[in-house]
């Protein structure tokens, strides 16, 4: 995992830590536990995040962001 916060340009870099499609949409079941940890650490920091980049995908908007983290976690998948 790993973070890197920019302050001057409200950018905040991290890889692992958010599953968001490369396409930017919000999916269900995208906020799994990981994201949400790292949701309530980044609140805790009160920066004033303007851009999420990733490793992997970026979210386009904090305001995507916070609709990321808002919807309902899903129940957990039994094997089968």
């Amino acid at each position: 995992m790993l973070v890197a916060w920019i302050p001057e340009e409200g950018i905040l870099f991290q890889a692992d830590l958010i599953s968001m499609a490369a396409d930017g949409v919000v999916r269900p079941g995208a906020n799994n536990d990981t994201t949400m940890h790292f949701a309530g650490w980044v609140k805790k920091q009160n920066w004033n995040v303007k851009m999420f980049s990733g490793a992997h995908a970026s979210v386009p908007s904090p305001a995507v962001f916070e609709e990321l983290i808002k919807q309902s976690l899903l129940p957990a998948r039994s094997g089968s």
